[in-house]
């Protein structure tokens, strides 16, 4: 489920990551922090697992869940994630 959120991550924003002005590790730090949401969004299909993530990311998947809380749809939190990178 992790690599698959990374594929689906990949193909829905690729291309949106030159327009933001993301520099591949800031794209890969928000790609690693989106698997967040398969604790919550896909729970059921992960089953027993977490997708605890990288101790580096913490602070920006803490981030992903407010934003989600909040009704952000994850087109949404990208882009606020890529403002926080460019600010």
């Amino acid at each position: 489920m992790h690599e698959l959120l990374h594929f689906y991550t990949l193909e829905a924003f690729a291309e949106r990551t030159d327009e933001l002005g993301l520099t591949p590790m800031q794209y890969n730090d928000i790609k690693e922090s989106l698997t967040v949401l398969l604790n919550t969004e896909f729970k059921e299909l992960m089953g027993d697992s977490i997708d605890n993530g990288y101790p580096q990311h913490q602070d920006m998947r803490t981030k992903i869940l407010k934003l989600r809380e909040k009704g952000l749809s994850v087109t949404d939190i990208f882009e606020n994630l890529a403002l926080i990178f460019s600010s």
